[in-house]
């Protein structure tokens, strides 16, 4: 019976289910790809970073290597073939292969996931032929020329492998004995190698680095907005597209309930007194049933629906409770006289009048019986008044009508399907600012890891600076004094660098022509490993073992206690850096006849800044390359667990809500049967539905006066319905809409 009613509510609500959570699913599926894309990129932009800072300072190293092989051919600063050459040879080809990795990847594309999409920036990088190099011309030690010339930093990267690769071949050649004293000033392919390292190479890996920073910093403002994006979308989609959505279905739901519902409020009063305390049975549905199993669903269950006594004065004559009744008059209906009675999945009826009358059954005209029964109910002209008049049975408050029962509580647990649907909200938004925040800190460790390759990279030029002064024929006084000024200003350079990376500040002068913007707060600050790593862990920090010292050493500085630099390599960073500048500073101010081999200045440089400081840098910037890609693969994970929260909270939903409510529905329907069947056979029970639930659905809603309005046929049904005492035959039915509904409207056709 109610079934036939509720079918297209229920029937709907099951298909757009579907619809929403599947449009919840896909959204979340399509936000989180973008996010995803985002993330992978920012990975690979990161690596690519560190990929360059490593490169340019690898080429220095291998061109200090470099100059070292010649200086060994000439036996300055106790360097000889037979000693050092051999660990020349290797470390230079060591080296020269780690940068041809690099740049050939920084080039051609690392492997995936590192792999970076096209950049119209860096391509210009790549391929600008406008950087000018020294080239020379010649043959090796016959005349050599130079000139100037033109190319591209890849064309520039890969003829300094070529250069380098020879002078490897030669040291190699001369460990072994195969070549004698050779003349490296006099080889064009060397002096292309040591004129261009520090010069237009440099020039070209710092331009790429900072590209990529910037390339970097760009696609992070671009994950940063998409990930506030998709939050707002998710949200905004749930809160108020796809939650309006189920409220939409679930209210057809609870009209349909309350149109089945209504019928009990035009029950006679002694009959719905006796009712409530019949008991019912739910069977195993028939075969038909079983059929319509899906369309026969309507919601119920846990108190939703009350007939509620009427407000205090609606009657006049103290009605008292029965003690007990029965629908033929003889037995016992089992309620004891007690009023709020469960049935009907929930359904409670209390307040009930005694003499099985309902009010507006008892006979004359007087204020008492029926008159009583009438009252104005006065509601505002607000949406919380007009949703009252919707639930409370208040069928026409224009002519003043009430017959003293009502409905409440519609519906709450109906919407209660809803609260799923917030807290995915909830945790949607919770998750996404966790993401936001673990975002912020990976732009910070960009800047930071940028910052302390920028050190290691200076760090290897000073060293590079200072062996080519050091080793430099004493002839050539202009160009050594040109090194001179050079190093000084590198030195200030190192100086303002490492300061900027400790303790923050705003954007390098030579970033701020590339685009950067690093304003940051310093990586001493970002948490205690970088702070130890500067100023506490002691002990050796190199990884090699270095046999190009004068003279060989059993043990590095760092191990030997009697070394001279032991006290500076042994005691964290801050130390070897701080020496290493005031050293590079002070070697560009001494007098060049003091700038030599032996110089205990350069030897600083040489024993510290070569192998312990270099090393040293190079660990920590690649900490914050770890810190990075930390904090990414962590928004990875909350993106992962924040897709399998929503599916298994989707999932959970289905299972044990939806589902549950449609198998209650579907008793619920049952049971609202069973206790209308047991109903006099003289009341037409299903015209009696049928009527009842057009009269709560035949309304419109004012939406400027926010009253709930009827139409003319239903307010003069329900009028006549609820005021006309006439007498009828039973046989009408109920509302009139029996055997005779075709001859008009009919009235109130109940047994007094």
């Amino acid at each position: 019976l109610s079934g036939r009613k509720t079918t297209h509510h229920v029937r709907r609500l099951r298909t757009h289910i579907w619809f929403i959570l599947g449009g919840m699913l896909l959204l979340h599926a399509v936000c989180l790809a973008v996010i995803l894309a985002l993330l992978v990129r920012q990975r690979a932009y990161a690596e690519n970073v560190s990929a360059a800072g490593r490169a340019s300072a690898v080429a220095h190293e291998a061109g200090a290597y470099a100059l070292a092989v010649d200086a060994a051919f000439r036996g300055l600063g106790g360097l000889s073939v037979q000693t050092h050459m051999s660990f020349f040879a290797q470390r230079l080809s060591e080296l020269l292969d780690s940068f041809e990795q690099l740049h050939s990847a920084l080039y051609l594309g690392m492997p995936a996931p590192n792999h970076l999409p096209s950049s119209a920036k860096l391509t210009a990088v790549w391929t600008d032929v406008d950087r000018t190099v020294v080239r020379f011309n010649g043959v090796a030690g016959g005349v050599i020329t130079s000139e100037s010339a033109t190319t591209s930093l890849w064309e520039l990267g890969g003829a300094f492998v070529d250069a380098g690769r020879h002078v490897a071949f030669i040291a190699a050649e001369a460990a072994d004995g195969l070549v004698g004293n050779y003349n490296m000033g006099a080889d064009p392919i060397w002096l292309f190698a040591r004129a261009n390292t520090a010069g237009a190479l440099a020039d070209g890996y710092l331009e790429l680095l900072e590209t990529l920073v910037v390339e970097s910093q760009k696609g992070d403002a671009a994950l940063n907005t998409a990930m506030i994006a998709a939050a707002a979308v998710e949200i905004a989609a749930i809160l108020f597209g796809f939650t309006a959505w189920l409220a939409w279905l679930l209210r057809g739901v609870v009209v349909s309930r309350k149109a089945l519902f209504t019928v009990f409020l035009f029950i006679p009063s002694s009959l719905t007194k006796k009712l409530a305390g019949r008991p019912v049975h739910v069977v195993d549905p028939d075969e038909q049933d079983v059929h319509d199993d899906e369309a026969r669903r309507a919601r119920g269950g846990g108190g939703v629906l009350t007939v509620d006594r009427p407000s205090p004065g609606v009657y006049d004559d103290g009605y008292e409770a029965q003690d007990s009744g029965s629908l033929d008059g003889d037995g016992d209906a089992g309620n004891g006289g007690k009023a709020g009675k469960r049935i009907a999945g929930g359904v409670g009826f209390a307040g009930l009048p005694a003499h099985g009358k309902a009010p507006g059954e008892g006979g004359g005209n007087g204020r008492g019986g029926g008159a009583s029964a009438l009252k104005r109910i006065h509601s505002s002209s607000t949406l919380a008044g007009t949703y009252a008049r919707q639930v409370t049975g208040e069928i026409d408050s224009s002519r003043n009508v009430y017959n003293g029962k009502k409905l409440t509580e519609i519906g709450w647990d109906v919407y209660m399907l809803m609260w799923p649907l917030f807290a995915i909200a909830g945790v949607v938004l919770a998750l996404y600012v966790a993401c936001i925040v673990l975002f912020g800190a990976a732009e910070d460790s960009t800047i930071d890891m940028k910052l302390m390759y920028r050190v290691n990279i200076q760090v290897s030029r000073l060293t590079l600076l200072s062996t080519d002064l050091a080793f430099r024929n004493a002839s050539d006084a202009a160009s050594r004094a040109a090194l001179q000024s050079t190093l000084a200003s590198e030195s200030e350079r190192f100086d303002m660098i490492y300061r900027t990376s400790l303790f923050g500040g705003g954007t390098l002068t030579d970033s701020v022509a590339h685009g950067a913007n690093d304003f940051n707060d310093g990586c001493v600050f970002d948490g205690e490993a970088a702070a130890a790593a500067l100023f506490v862990t002691g002990g050796c920090r190199r990884t090699i073992v270095d046999a190009g010292m004068v003279p060989l050493t059993a043990s590095p500085p760092c191990a030997n206690a009697s070394s001279p630099y032991h006290a500076f390599t042994a005691h964290a960073i801050d130390p070897m850096a701080a020496r290493l500048r005031w050293e590079a500073l002070r070697l560009s101010a001494d007098d060049l006849a003091d700038v030599t081999p032996t110089n205990s200045r350069f030897q600083y440089i040489w024993a510290v800044g070569r192998t312990d400081l270099y090393e040293s840098t190079y660990e920590l910037a690649g900490t914050f390359t770890v810190a990075v890609h930390n904090a990414y693969n962590l928004v990875f994970v909350l993106q992962i667990v924040l897709l399998v929260l929503v599916v298994a909270a989707v999932l959970a939903f289905v299972f044990f809500m939806f589902r549950p409510f449609l198998q209650d529905t579907h008793t619920e329907a049952h049971m609202v049967a069973e206790l209308l069947a047991q109903l006099p056979s003289d009341m037409e029970v299903e015209a009696m539905v049928a009527a009842t639930y057009k009269l709560v659905q035949d309304h419109e809603l004012n939406k400027k006066a926010l009253h709930v309005q009827l139409s003319e046929r239903s307010a003069a049904l329900v009028h006549t319905l609820l005021t006309d005492t006439r007498p009828r035959k039973p046989s009408t039915g109920f509302f009139g809409l029996g055997a005779d509904a075709e001859a008009g409207p009919g009235i109130l056709g109940m047994p007094r």
